[in-house]
């Protein structure tokens, strides 16, 4: 073998080193896109289950009120109970939020 015929040969293999680098780059770039996805989406998740929990605490909220204005006009047991058990359960669901906290800074905090 002579200098010029292992010289070339270098540089093949360099050649195709750099093909093979340019590859791992593509791959790894595509890789990091999927990754930003998934926490998107995952923050997607956290941002439904956060209205939907706001929705139903609103819509308990709003239940507790009608049978608070109405115990008057219906002396029900049942209903005082089922008040009761509304009250508790955003009381439960209040003191929860508090043991989970701090929240994530982009998102609204539980109690505004």
């Amino acid at each position: 073998m002579d200098k010029s015929s292992v010289i070339g040969s270098l540089n093949e293999s360099i050649t195709e080193l750099h093909k093979k680098v340019d590859d791992q780059g593509r791959i790894l770039a595509k890789l990091t896109i999927l990754q930003a996805s998934i926490d998107i989406d995952g923050q997607s998740c956290y941002l439904c289950d956060y209205h939907r929990e706001k929705h139903l605490e609103g819509a308990i909220r709003e239940a507790i009120l009608v049978l608070e204005q109405s115990k008057r006009s219906f002396r029900s047991k049942q209903l005082e109970t089922l008040r009761k058990r509304l009250m508790e359960a955003l009381l439960d669901a209040d003191s929860e939020a508090l043991d989970n906290a701090p929240c994530p800074t982009t998102f609204p905090s539980p109690r505004s």
